[in-house]
């Protein structure tokens, strides 16, 4: 797991890359790499108890590997259970 300070030192950089990324046009490869960062950033943010960002872009993740790979893929049910994990940790098991 991520250690606080690197966590906390790299979230800005993260956060304005997805901005960029957001400002090009939709094509297969910048999903792609919308989904690797928003994979590393949501580690962060899980760490640092930043569980409504965390959160925010778990669902986003979640979209974005339905879209690439289709329901049935392990990496949307990384995401799944990444988000059930958020819920856990907030107490929130009936969701």
């Amino acid at each position: 797991m991520a250690a606080p300070k690197p966590c906390q030192a790299v979230l800005p950089a993260c956060l304005t890359a997805l901005s960029a990324l957001d400002q090009r046009p939709p094509d297969v490869e910048v999903e792609k790499g919308t989904a690797l960062l928003l994979d590393r950033l949501i580690s962060c943010e899980f760490f640092l108890g930043q569980y409504a960002n965390a959160e925010a872009h778990t669902r986003r993740l979640l979209l974005i590997r339905k879209r690439l790979h289709g329901p049935e893929h392990p990496q949307v049910a990384e995401s799944l259970n990444d988000l059930g994990g958020l819920f856990r940790e907030q107490g929130r098991l009936a969701e």
